[in-house]
């Protein structure tokens, strides 16, 4: 994992955001950033360590977004040092047919992973032209890399046993958008009913320009 600070703080309180696959990370300027927080973004997963010490910090609060999601459970789900945890379109079961993304669909982006698969990927990503187009005057991350990660993303998912006790005490809040074509809507919400306060909003898979969301994210 690289990290990307955003904004540097006061060094008490930390929002670490994890990044969903193949996105930029400067992806989350759009957000307006609390202040005196320290804020980093943690992607490209092709490999999971954690790069950096949270020891220093007083408050940690963690965002995940997409597969974030999952690598965050991974990670901490077994011990958390989180003061708060919020999940955003996506699942601790990423790849599960009534959880997550249904296996075919998932080995179907794996199969195309080149200029027009991804130029497909961020269509439905995005979900509007608006959004893509606004997303798409951010800096790429190479194509060559973003197959490389979801490769290293699909092997760790398919090896690493998740207890699903251990991700319900872990999420605390659930985010899902309604119009969200990576993560199907109505998986998400089978999976978090019930483990987890949901908020619905307006939006697709990729939500972070819409102000329904900016204004609770930090919450």
């Amino acid at each position: 994992m690289k990290i990307h600070q955003l904004q540097q703080g006061e060094g008490r309180k930390l929002y670490l955001i994890l990044n969903g696959w193949s996105a930029a990370p400067k992806l989350f300027e759009a957000l307006p950033l609390p202040a005196g927080a320290d804020v980093w973004v943690g992607y490209d997963y092709r490999s999971l360590a954690f790069p950096e010490s949270l020891a220093r910090f007083e408050e940690l609060h963690l965002i995940a977004w997409s597969l974030g999601v999952w690598v965050a459970t991974a990670l901490w789900g077994s011990a958390s040092p989180f003061t708060s945890t919020t999940a955003i379109n996506g699942t601790p079961f990423p790849i599960h047919a009534e959880w997550g993304i249904p296996q075919a669909i998932f080995e179907g982006t794996l199969a195309h992973l080149d200029a027009d698969g991804f130029r497909r990927f961020d269509r439905r990503m995005c979900g509007d032209r608006a959004t893509l187009q606004r997303y798409q005057q951010l800096r790429p991350i190479p194509d060559a890399d973003k197959a490389e990660e979801l490769r290293a993303l699909h092997q760790a998912i398919g090896t690493t046993e998740i207890d699903p006790q251990q991700a319900t005490a872990f999420w605390k809040r659930a985010i899902i958008s309604s119009a969200d074509r990576i993560f199907p809507t109505a998986n998400q919400q089978t999976y978090w009913t019930g483990k987890a306060e949901i908020h619905t909003i307006e939006a697709s898979h990729l939500p972070f320009y819409q102000p329904e969301l900016t204004a609770s994210v930090w919450r």
